[in-house]
């Protein structure tokens, strides 16, 4: 991957030079869900590709967690995004039972918006 990441060096400022791991995943862009695929540059809120995105988005609806996630309601506003209701299904992904410092939960709709922003910025 050095020849890579020269090319990149090389190309600066108009590409940003990232380590890639050896299945060619830059590591600062690893989406933090499946630990397998690139997340956009431009998320710095879920830090999850598209596919997993999809995922949670999907989970959201059918009511069903996957594996890792987290779905719940609550009556704690600083709990919740700032769309969400007490009755607002919420969302924490990826998610541990040991994780004592999990971030307030997003809904559908920003997960909605985070799909159209990338849809409009490809």
């Amino acid at each position: 991957m050095m020849d890579v990441l020269l090319e990149e060096c090389r190309s600066f400022p108009t590409r940003m030079p990232y380590l890639r791991e050896k299945d060619g995943v830059r590591r600062r862009l690893r989406c933090v869900g499946c630990w397998s695929r690139e997340r956009p540059e431009s998320d710095d809120r879920f830090r999850l590709c598209d596919v997993c995105l999809s995922t949670v988005r999907a989970a959201l609806d059918s009511r069903k967690p996957v594996p890792g996630m987290l779905l719940f309601r609550t009556y704690t506003p600083e709990a919740r995004c700032e769309h969400a209701s007490d009755d607002t299904v919420l969302v924490v992904y990826p998610w541990r039972t040991d994780d004592f410092e999990t971030s307030a939960g997003a809904c559908a709709n920003c997960f909605d918006r985070e799909a159209g922003r990338r849809e409009g910025a490809g």
